[in-house]
């Protein structure tokens, strides 16, 4: 997830970010407009995209803002615990993960990432099952919401239509739509800031990154936005 590589992740969608949220709400507004009439369509765009997003996500999204904003004097101890519903199995997690399912198995059912690979682990998952609002959570990119990123994520992951300016920008190419259909991950080496894995998707492409990472009060860990490098095979 180096910003110098155009192949890489995170800097797609920092590029694409203010495109993708526009172009979104532009393509769920035209085809809504076409059946409900020219002035319901932008009206309902938000609307079918946050369904899209509760349905997808296993970030739980209703939560006080409040709840996220820390006391004065308090550590990463009194933090907020983030809310994560799913259903995936642990012979689901056992197939991606070997024995370090459990890493990813407790993100899931709401505890703080003990580690940068539990993190990268469930981002992972998150990739696997298509997840654009948990991807977008568990990350930092300077400037953008985590709407937007989501938004981005959606068209990486192929739940969302591309626009004609992604067409004309080029910034979703052949490498970057292999995540759509990820085979295998795989941890090649990891400390306490860093990890360096493989993902293998079934068109034969092969995504090679060292990401790194940052503690976060919410998560545990979060992807920070920067990798050593990112290349594709």
């Amino acid at each position: 997830m180096c910003r110098s590589s155009t192949s890489h992740i995170s800097l797609i969608l920092s590029r694409s970010a203010s495109r993708t949220a526009t172009g979104t709400a532009t393509v769920s507004a035209t085809a809504m407009a076409r059946k409900n009439g020219p002035g319901l369509g932008p009206r309902l765009a938000p609307l079918a995209f946050l369904a899209c997003a509760l349905k997808l996500s296993f970030v739980g999204i209703h939560q006080s803002r409040n709840t996220l904003v820390p006391r004065r004097g308090e550590g990463f101890e009194g933090a907020p615990s983030p809310k994560v519903k799913s259903t995936i199995s642990r012979e689901q997690l056992e197939r991606d993960h070997g024995d370090s399912w459990e890493m990813v198995d407790q993100i899931l059912k709401g505890e703080r990432a003990s580690s940068p690979e539990a993190i990268m682990r469930a981002r992972f998952t998150a990739l696997r099952f298509k997840d654009p609002q948990f991807l977008a959570a568990t990350e930092k990119e300077e400037g953008t919401s985590i709407k937007k990123r989501a938004a981005g994520w959606a068209k990486t992951l192929g739940l969302e239509e591309k626009t004609l300016a992604d067409a004309f920008t080029g910034l979703f190419g052949s490498d970057i739509e292999a995540l759509q259909d990820p085979l295998s991950f795989e941890v090649v080496t990891a400390d306490e800031d860093s990890v360096e894995f493989k993902i293998r998707c079934r068109n034969g492409k092969t995504l090679h990154e060292k990401s790194k990472f940052q503690q976060d009060r919410k998560w545990g860990y979060v992807y920070s936005g920067n990798s050593d490098f990112a290349e594709w095979s």
